[in-house]
């Protein structure tokens, strides 16, 4: 790709990956208002014109359950529900269940999880506790606060006063440092992991660049923190002047007071004011500062306010892979040209979509479970059930629009190319030459991903091909060949993906299957009813059902919350990095005393109910309907009377182990 010189280069390079989210989206939006079919059915039709390769079957009942309460609620479902939803056989049950599990406080208490991992990653307390901000998690998804007023909430709240501190946790525990912060923004809001082009552009993402970096930065650099000694607490603090600027340290190309810019943005223009006039409250010793204008409030406003689409597309991709278990483009942090999505056009209606719905995550969510892609099987199609098809014509056809997305690619570099020239040689910078600059880049960015896109589905055109003449021939090399292209598949959403349980999905899980979540759930629907809580007396009667059940969730939750800090403190890490096995892990399991003791028969827990079942058969049903939401195989029946006529003089321990067996399986720690 042909290089530019000096400024004009990185003004080309900052806005080539937006281009196409900007173009893709207007093209999709169009297009959805001319397509009345529901967000679902629209997914669906993108994904399967897509494919090359074979899809994967419907998920059965028992996967779809299970996985469908992991992924919105947390945790497996109860042996009563599983058995409940098996039996109905009412067409529209699936998606009765979704809505149900959607308006579920438990739904409210994952997202609490799943965000404050992600926009948190696991950090250690600091200004803000840990219970605080999750309550300002929850009651945030409780009361359905859409995605984007919970981004600017962080970005905005200052944590002077006490009902809105918790969402000043987000800066607060990252010390308010402009390089800290910077970084997490560009990943957290944009999808741009811009870290590298701190002290030089980056050696392989060629649009991660420091004018990039430094214009996201220059919306940060002046807020700090400040230690409020009258309230003795700190909160955050921000000039009106200040400053950023950056030098190449490979290059030695520099630039000055870099403007404000959100990636792929203009450049902000800060309005003027009165010299002496910039403050609410001026800064002085001991005081404050509170400009009029603040910089981290324009970040805040201009990245949320609907019109921005790379933080609409990176709202959309974090949502689909809390779903999918992974991003149309993947990892999550890196949006660029070379990492393209693997559906543009997918990822496009899904960033409109979301806008459109007004960055509601229940009906995004809602949508995604609805569709086909979302229910398929984890189990992948055999080789032997492929029927290939007419091949060389599937080849030709993608070899033909490589050519044409390269022919279209080279255009578009070279009006690109002279549209910078023109506007950076012109004695005067017109409005007219700056459009034509920023629809050339755009062009050019469309034809970048393009050809990517293209070229994958040449690639895996050509695979098949090749497989098709091996399959005869060759069994051996033909499946290793098959193998390879069903992680490809499973990549590109035609397979369902196997996903490890996050530590307090895991921690939850356990409690439901042995019965211990239970005990803690009657404990709780006892205490209300004997003295029943001022917001459920108060309550209007049509209003009692869902008050009645926000009580028993949150004091459920309070009585397990310590057990889920322990589950944390091993199989935390980082979102999509937890269950790195770990010798503490396996000792923690083994011996540590937690989990035999919600094993351990105790009244109506799932131990006593299989020591009370009449027959092996009903046992087995039981026990595998409990822990992995399924009935057993013939095999698995077998294996359990076999191991229970064994173990006649001990069978209640015996029991034991085999419950303790099926949850430390790899069946049990990820979701499928």
């Amino acid at each position: 790709m042909p290089r530019l010189a000096g400024s004009a280069r990185c003004v080309l390079l900052i806005t080539m990956a937006g281009a196409l989210s900007l173009l893709a989206s207007h093209a999709s939006f169009a297009a959805a208002k001319r397509d009345n079919r529901p967000l679902h059915a629209r997914i669906d039709a993108l994904v399967e014109s897509a494919a090359m390769g074979p899809l994967a079957a419907p998920a059965d009942d028992a996967e779809f359950v299970r996985r469908i309460y992991l992924d919105l609620v947390g945790m497996i479902p109860t042996v009563d529900e599983v058995r409940a939803f098996i039996d109905d056989s009412a067409a529209d049950k699936r998606a009765r269940l979704i809505d149900r599990l959607l308006a579920s406080p438990e739904f409210a208490r994952h997202m609490m999880h799943t965000f404050d991992a992600m926009l948190m990653e696991r950090r250690t307390d600091k200004y803000v506790t840990a219970p605080d901000w999750q309550a300002y998690l929850y009651q945030s998804f409780l009361a359905g606060k859409p995605y984007d007023a919970l981004m600017r909430e962080l970005l905005v709240v200052d944590g002077a006063e006490p009902a809105t501190r918790p969402a000043a946790k987000f800066l607060l525990n990252r010390e308010c440092e402009p390089h800290a912060v910077t970084r997490d923004v560009g990943r957290m809001y944009f999808g741009m992991d811009l870290t590298c082009a701190q002290c030089h552009d980056h050696p392989v993402v060629e649009e991660y660049v420091q004018d990039r970096y430094y214009g996201l930065q220059a919306f940060l650099v002046r807020t700090s923190l400040f230690n409020d000694k009258k309230a003795k607490t700190t909160v955050i603090a921000e000039k009106a002047d200040g400053e950023t600027n950056y030098k190449s340290v490979f290059t030695a190309e520099s630039l000055d007071r870099v403007p404000p810019r959100v990636p792929l943005g203009a450049a902000m223009v800060e309005p003027a004011i009165e010299k002496g006039q910039e403050y609410v409250v001026a800064p002085a010793k001991d005081v404050r500062g509170v400009p009029k204008f603040s910089r981290r409030a324009e970040l805040a406003r201009l990245a949320t306010d609907g019109h921005c689409a790379t933080f609409n597309r990176n709202a959309a991709n974090r949502l689909w892979a809390h779903m999918l278990g992974r991003g149309i483009v993947h990892p999550l942090d890196y949006h660029h040209c070379d990492n393209p999505p693997s559906h543009p056009e997918l990822l496009a209606l899904l960033a409109d979509e979301l806008r459109a719905a007004n960055y509601d995550v229940r009906e995004f969510l809602r949508e995604v479970a609805l569709s086909q892609v979302y229910q398929r099987s984890c189990v992948p199609p055999a080789m032997r059930s492929w029927q290939p098809g007419d091949l060389k014509t599937v080849v030709a056809r993608q070899k033909t629009n490589v050519a044409r997305a390269s022919k279209q690619l080279a255009q578009a570099e070279k009006r690109a190319e002279a549209a910078a020239a023109a506007l950076h040689n012109a004695t005067e910078k017109s409005a007219s030459l700056e459009q034509g600059r920023d629809r050339a880049r755009s062009a050019r960015a469309t034809a970048t991903i393009q050809l990517a896109v293209a070229t994958a589905r040449f690639e895996e055109a050509q695979q098949l091909l090749e497989l098709s003449a091996l399959v005869e021939h060759d069994r051996v090399e033909a499946q290793r060949r098959w193998d390879t292209l069903v992680e490809r598949w499973t990549n590109q959403f035609q397979i369902g993906r196997l996903k490890p349980l996050a530590p307090e999905a895991l921690a939850i899980s356990l409690m439901q299957a042995t019965g211990y979540l239970e005990a803690q759930r009657a404990a709780a629907r006892k205490a209300i009813a004997d003295k029943p809580p001022s917001e459920l007396t108060h309550a209007a009667a049509a209003d009692r059902p869902t008050v009645e059940s926000q009580l028993i969730e949150a004091r459920t939750y309070e009585a397990i919350r310590r057990s889920l800090t322990t589950f944390v403190s091993l199989y935390g890490g980082l979102p999509g990095e937890d269950f790195a096995a770990s010798l503490d892990q396996a000792l923690f399991f083994g011996n540590a005393g937690v989990i035999d003791g919600w094993i351990k028969a105790t009244p109506a827990n799932l131990a006593d109910r299989l020591q009370k079942a009449t027959t092996d058969r009903a046992l087995a049903e039981e026990l595998y309907l409990s822990v992995f939401a399924r009935m057993p195989s013939e095999d698995e029946r077998a294996r359990v009377r076999q191991y229970l006529e064994s173990r006649k003089k001990d069978r209640p321990l015996a029991i034991e182990e085999m419950i303790w067996a099926l949850l430390s399986s790899n069946e049990f720690r990820f979701n499928h």
